[in-house]
């Protein structure tokens, strides 16, 4: 789940703490739920591969990112081979708690119908859960950041 490239704006100096909710409980994918840990466990691959911040803390940092999974949309049976998925990407500042970055993140992936066969609801929750936190981490990397003291 954890994209392979990134085209950033810039990188921002800071550390950051992350925090997803909205997800399932299910240990990777079923069909229509993307798990929650898994996906934070991603966005947190992603973020330290990405270099967008300078590093991802489990304790206080410069900026707790919260990601809430608003939606996942499966592929309809047999009519097209596209899933959905939207979350809402919120970056406030361990400073003084001011939100820095709010953005609704929405994408779509669609598989190669034999993969869909092979693999079936798997590949395509998976797929559209990388795109999103690709799309996320570029949005993140776009904005303009106060200044911390890291």
């Amino acid at each position: 789940m954890v994209p392979e490239d990134f085209a950033l704006a810039r990188k921002h100096g800071g550390t950051v703490r992350v925090e997803v909710s909205g997800g399932g409980q299910a240990l990777l994918y079923q069909t229509g739920i993307v798990s929650t840990a898994a996906f934070q466990q991603a966005l947190i691959d992603a973020v330290r591969r990405s270099g967008v911040f300078a590093s991802v803390r489990n304790d206080a940092a410069d900026y707790l990112l919260r990601v809430r999974i608003v939606a996942v949309v499966p592929p309809a049976a047999g009519l097209r081979e596209v899933a959905s998925m939207s979350s809402r990407w919120t970056l406030t500042s361990a400073r003084d708690g001011a939100v820095v970055f709010d953005d609704v993140i929405l994408s779509r992936y669609a598989a190669s119908a034999g993969s869909v066969l092979v693999y079936g609801d798997r590949v395509m929750l998976e797929g559209v859960a990388r795109q999103n936190v690709k799309s996320g981490i570029e949005a993140l990397s776009a904005a303009k950041l106060p200044v911390t003291g890291s």
